[in-house]
């Protein structure tokens, strides 16, 4: 059966958001969407803390997670590089929001058919990184049915990217 999960954490250090993610990262083929926040915690320094990769599986259609820091590498990688269209299936996702300690994984060759046919909401908030810049752009030109984008970008330094959209 598809899952439908909500957490909503103040966890000072992480440790119990890194504890269940993991448990959910397992199970991660089964969401059918998904919803994580967790506050309090702003700390750069987590020693010890590994990224948690979140995969999207094609059943998802929600995806919301907010953890509130600034650490690079993100405590959590959005997994999106299945989101290719393969013998014409493609993903569901209709909402994605992603918070600044949240990465994003893309295909690595900027050739697949990256699609998000169903997406209707996109909200990304991006931190320091010319990447995350990068990979909102690659997004949008992926999802021609989107309704609502919100975006920010909460520090820059370095060459703005240019689009190679058609």
């Amino acid at each position: 059966a598809l899952l439908r999960i909500h957490i909503d954490i103040e966890d000072l250090h992480h440790y119990l958001l890194e504890a269940i993610l993991s448990l959910f990262a397992q199970e991660s083929h089964r969401l059918a969407s998904f919803y994580a926040r967790a506050g309090s915690g702003i700390s750069n320094n987590l020693p010890g803390k590994e990224t948690i990769t979140l995969r999207c599986s094609p059943a998802l259609s929600s995806l919301t997670i907010r953890i509130h820091t600034l650490r690079r590498p993100s405590l959590v990688e959005v997994d999106l590089s299945q989101c290719v269209s393969v013998n014409g299936t493609c993903s569901r996702l209709e909402h994605l929001s992603v918070d600044r300690g949240v990465g994003v994984q893309l295909p690595q060759r900027h050739d697949d058919t990256l699609q998000f046919p169903h997406l209707r909401s996109l909200h990304f908030k991006a931190v320091h990184q010319y990447q995350d810049l990068e990979d909102l752009l690659r997004m949008l030109s992926a999802s021609k049915n989107l309704e609502n984008l919100r975006f920010a970008i909460l520090s820059w330094t370095g060459p703005l990217p240019t689009s190679n959209r058609n």
